[in-house]
């Protein structure tokens, strides 16, 4: 919304509009890590409060007006679909060149999450938060830097929601974050930390994807296509209980 805006209203180049898309959301990740990590507001808590402040604040700035970013055929900026959303390539008119992105990605965050020291701390700090300060490990310092790193990736998710749909009216967006946790959870995240895969949670994603296509081709209706997603999201919360419960039980065997 707020990339949009600086484009359209205030006419800045589209790419550093990208970059305040971007920009945007590392500083809300940023709020959010210092609020849980410093302050010590539990998580859920914190990212609601920062989510509801940073709806308004969009609202606030546009004026609770639609901002649009450019379509593939204006003479200024018309490669922004182009590049991230679907493009003529390889003899294929409208080639997905978004999978390439989410590819991309993807193995960029696993490979910060399985084989980088930051992805060992935050292993180490989700499976047990003491332990890792006796280690040694900073575990405030690295709480910020995973939620800043998070915001980053949604600022990018934003700019890929933005090259599919064009038209950001103040609010959009708002439930997807029950999708998202939901999404992860299927895919073998715990909800208690400390243990999850990438390759899990693409495939907890496209699970949710798949579950939203197909009520909508069942022609139900909105209220009950809602229904059955908070229905997954407590299975899904249901079967991590579960799981921790076997797991616990195996250790102490």
């Amino acid at each position: 919304l707020l990339g949009a805006y600086t484009f359209k209203q205030l006419h800045f180049p589209l790419i550093v509009s990208l970059l305040v898309a971007v920009l945007v959301g590392a500083v809300f990740g940023f709020l959010n890590g210092v609020m849980v990590a410093k302050l010590k507001l539990p998580p859920f808590i914190a990212t609601l409060g920062t989510m509801m402040m940073s709806q308004g604040f969009g609202s606030i700035i546009t004026k609770v007006q639609s901002q649009t970013w450019p379509t593939a055929t204006e003479p200024v900026g018309g490669w922004f679909k182009k590049v991230f959303i679907r493009a003529d390539l390889f003899g294929v008119k409208g080639f997905p060149v978004g999978v390439f992105w989410l590819i991309g990605f993807f193995v960029i965050a696993a490979l910060i999450l399985h084989k980088t020291k930051f992805g060992r701390y935050v292993f180490a700090i989700g499976s047990n938060e003491e332990a890792a300060r006796l280690s040694g490990i900073n575990v405030d310092n690295w709480k910020i830097a995973v939620y800043t790193l998070s915001g980053i990736f949604v600022g990018l998710s934003g700019i890929m929601y933005a090259a599919a749909y064009t038209t950001i009216t103040p609010g959009t967006g708002n439930g997807q974050e029950m999708n998202g946790i939901t999404g992860v959870v299927i895919g073998g995240t715990s909800m208690s930390g400390g243990s999850g895969t990438m390759v899990g949670t693409l495939i907890g994603v496209f699970i949710m994807s798949v579950l939203k296509t197909g009520l909508s081709n069942l022609n139900l209706q909105a209220p009950w296509q809602t229904f059955f997603t908070g229905l997954v999201v407590i299975g899904a919360v249901l079967l991590d209980i579960q799981r921790t419960k076997a797991a616990n039980r195996v250790k102490k065997s």
